[in-house]
């Protein structure tokens, strides 16, 4: 085992019920849709009934059935959601999956700690 995985473990190892996560803040609109579109072409969306609530229809909508879900964010179409997304492996590690929040101005990338 490497120094930096013997430093960096404790953030992964133990599931202590939170989600870690990091906030991009003060986003442009054009950024969260950069981001959100980076996870959707490069990555598989693991929370399949993933939805959210689309204020024009006045009702849940899968985001796996939205071509562009940040795009109805960031315009006020829809309200914030929460999905999850499975990467590729990067080298020989495995990337956790990772969950994004998804809000006007702000992206937060999360993971669950522990094992799975």
């Amino acid at each position: 085992m490497n120094d930096s995985w013997m430093i960096a473990s404790q953030n992964f190892t133990d599931d202590d019920g939170s989600l870690p996560g990091v906030e991009f803040r003060n986003l442009l609109p054009s950024s969260v849709r950069s981001l959100v579109n980076y996870f959707r072409q490069h990555g598989t969306l693991t929370s399949v009934d993933a939805h959210l609530w689309h204020n024009q229809l006045q009702e849940d909508v899968l985001i796996r059935e939205v071509d562009d879900p940040a795009g109805l964010v960031v315009s006020g179409i829809a309200d914030s959601f929460h999905c999850c997304f499975q990467l590729p492996l990067n080298g020989d590690s495995q990337i956790p999956v990772l969950g994004l929040f998804v809000y006007p101005d702000l992206v937060e990338i999360d993971y669950r700690m522990g094992a799975d």
